[in-house]
């Protein structure tokens, strides 16, 4: 859908005739203009032509909404809101003009409604058209294409999420599901009033008493439920306010007193274990470190000795081996001299030591032994003098003393606070499981109550109209209570999915909330950051909460599968330059392909409206006359096109 004129006569401060131009091939439209120059205006006229009466405020007559948006000061008596847009159907454009038009002068005025289609006046969709609208753009999603920044900020104030809780109700049919099992549940009632007398009848009366008390104490509960919830935002936010002037008063020190006397405590206690190890050194072979020279030259001399002794050995075994080998034979000369010289490498030292095998390798092992446990108390000794070094420091800051009676104030504050946010934790999840105690509670009731009926209905070979009402009604009741639970539980997920993909689109501070889950149940919203911890969405500032919010309804908007317009008034309210950069670059123009934008010239900005012009198509202003006191539109953004 693509909306391509708005024509207005003579509403709000618009006089006689004014038409917006809407059709462009880029997909912004930007219609700039002061406050109550007709933005807001511009928006309602487009909802009230779409939907007419369906779209005022709850309680509000439309009598009195003509007359209220009615502008006597024209040439006409006539006003009317008029739109022409076009809607692809199959393979094929097709071109819609819907009109609401009333005479003012009339006492009480009455509004008629005129469409044609692709030109041709329609009496049938004229007549119908709040039913056909239903099927281009269904009224219960239209918030999620046309708002404004107030709204949005409003929404990010709000301490809970029933607003979005309901918004994916509306999104997903569920509240129509409700009022059908509602309206069933009425039909059920009603026709099992008219069931003649039967043996079960005392019994279903009594399973229709305890069914409605429970249903009230489930209602009674829930809205306990949302009370406590709204407690915990509460506290939770004053427990922020008071930590803030804890801290400003010089108590995040107090508190980094108690860190580091733990952090002393457990630099102390890894002193101890570091002296322990060293002990444990001294009380091994490290110690012999302070003979190692002694030690090698024993190792040396008891290795010359072991010499010796081979060679007495070989010199006594080698004349009776090589007789055995030459059976007798007289030496040759040569062999002799070697003999010779063999004996001539005994020495007449003595053996001091006579130390065996076994503990000569253990001596010629010793120096690597040694050497890894020196390395090992250098190791222990470092550490030691960075752990000393690490105590001094702790030391020299808790040397410092604060003693304030505001900070212990605060202090007192926090922990009753903190004692408070604890006890309403407690109370939060006791009712939650007694909310959930009542449901299963209910739904065996109305099981009994469907078996009872059962009953009736095998008992009785020919029964009544209205029990099978009751019957069939009950079995609709239960199917349909199914079907909003799975189709809940199914939407809920890929809705959180598209939201947390909208949200890192947008948001400025990445790693903020990483992951955005929906409870199948409750509709509950729970983030996550990019750690997996839980974020307390009433932490971020005002900024991120309607960034948030954008986000939910630019997801909301893709999960309706529905392809409209994007229609934003003051869409920049309240956020930082940081968020309006982001918006202007990584929503705008992606979040429909047709987006009209009304600002002030404080919001989309000299600046914000270079980075805009590549993809704005057309754009207005909208020019106040004091003579006249009227508005009317203008060519360009605040002054002309801006190149």
């Amino acid at each position: 859908m693509k909306i391509e004129k708005v024509i207005l006569q003579n509403i709000g401060v618009y006089v006689n005739r004014n038409e917006f131009d809407l059709r462009a091939e880029k997909p912004i439209i930007l219609i700039g203009g002061m406050n109550g120059r007709g933005k807001t205006t511009f928006l309602e006229a487009i909802l009230f032509a779409l939907y007419g009466r369906r779209s005022l405020d709850a309680g509000q007559s439309l009598e009195g909404y003509l007359h209220k948006i009615s502008n006597i000061s024209g040439n006409f008596t006539e006003c009317s809101v008029e739109m022409i847009f076009s809607v692809q159907e199959q393979e094929n454009t097709v071109h819609y003009a819907v009109k609401r038009f009333w005479d003012i002068s009339r006492k009480k005025p009455a509004m008629k409604t005129r469409v044609k289609k692709d030109g041709e006046e329609k009496p049938a969709l004229s007549e119908n058209w709040d039913m056909f609208v239903e099927e281009i753009l269904p009224r219960a999603i239209a918030p999620f294409f046309f708002f404004d920044g107030e709204r949005i900020a409003e929404l990010a104030a709000a301490e809970n999420d029933a607003h979005m809780q309901s918004s994916i109700r509306a999104l997903l049919g569920i509240d129509m599901i409700d009022q059908l099992i509602s309206d069933l549940r009425t039909v059920a009632a009603s026709n099992q009033k008219q069931i003649r007398e039967s043996e079960y009848k005392k019994e279903l009366e009594s399973l229709e008493q305890q069914i409605t008390q429970q249903e009230q104490e489930l209602a009674d509960k829930e809205a306990e439920y949302r009370e406590i919830q709204e407690l915990l935002a509460r506290l939770r936010e004053e427990q922020t306010r008071i930590e803030n002037e804890y801290s400003a008063a010089g108590g995040g020190y107090a508190e980094y007193q108690r860190s580091f006397l733990e952090q002393r405590q457990q630099v102390r206690d890894l002193l101890e274990e570091n002296q322990d190890r060293l002990l444990e050194l001294a009380a091994s072979s490290l110690p012999l470190m302070l003979t190692a020279p002694l030690l090698g030259e024993i190792r040396e001399k008891a290795e010359a000795e072991q010499d010796q002794r081979e060679i007495r050995i070989f010199l006594k075994q080698f004349p009776q081996l090589y007789g055995e080998y030459s059976e007798g034979k007289e030496w040759d000369p040569g062999l002799q001299g070697f003999l010779e010289s063999v004996r001539k490498r005994i020495t007449d030292d003595g053996d001091r030591y006579s130390l065996d095998e076994d503990t000569l390798a253990r001596l010629s092992e010793l120096p690597d032994i040694l050497k890894d446990e020196s390395d090992r108390c250098r190791e222990l000794i470092r550490e030691k003098q960075k752990l000393n070094s690490r105590e001094e420091e702790i030391n020299n800051y808790l040397a410092v003393e604060v003693e304030d009676e505001q900070i212990k104030d605060l202090h007192r504050r926090l922990s009753e606070n903190s004692y408070r946010i604890g006890q309403a934790e407690s109370g939060y999840e006791i009712i939650g499981r007694e909310y959930e105690e009542l449901q299963n509670g209910l739904e065996v009731l109305r099981r009994n109550r469907k078996q009872i009926l059962e009953n009736v209905v095998k008992e009785q070979e020919e029964y009544d109209e209205n029990l099978r009402i009751v019957t069939y009604a009950q079995m609709q009741i239960e199917l349909m209570e199914n079907y909003r639970k799975k189709l809940q539980a199914l939407k809920a997920d890929d809705l959180a999915a598209q939201m947390t993909e909208c949200f890192q689109k947008i948001i400025a501070k990445k790693g903020l909330i990483q992951k955005i889950r929906i409870d199948h149940e409750t509709l509950e919203f729970s983030y996550f950051n990019k750690n997996g911890q839980k974020v307390d969405h009433q932490m971020l500032s005002s900024g991120e909460k309607q960034i948030l919010v954008i986000a939910m309804l630019w997801a909301l908007g893709i999960c309706s599968k529905a392809e409209f317009p994007l229609i934003i008034d003051t869409p920049l309210a309240r956020l930082d330059s940081v968020h309006r950069t982001s918006l202007i670059e990584n929503y705008f123009p992606k979040a429909s392909d047709q987006v009209i934008i009304l600002s002030t010239d404080q919001e989309i900005t000299e600046k914000d409206y270079r980075e805009l012009k590549k993809y704005v198509g057309r754009e207005y202003t909208l020019v106040y006359d004091v003579e006249t006191m009227s508005s009317s539109i203008r060519p360009g953004y605040f002054g002309g096109n801006r190149t």
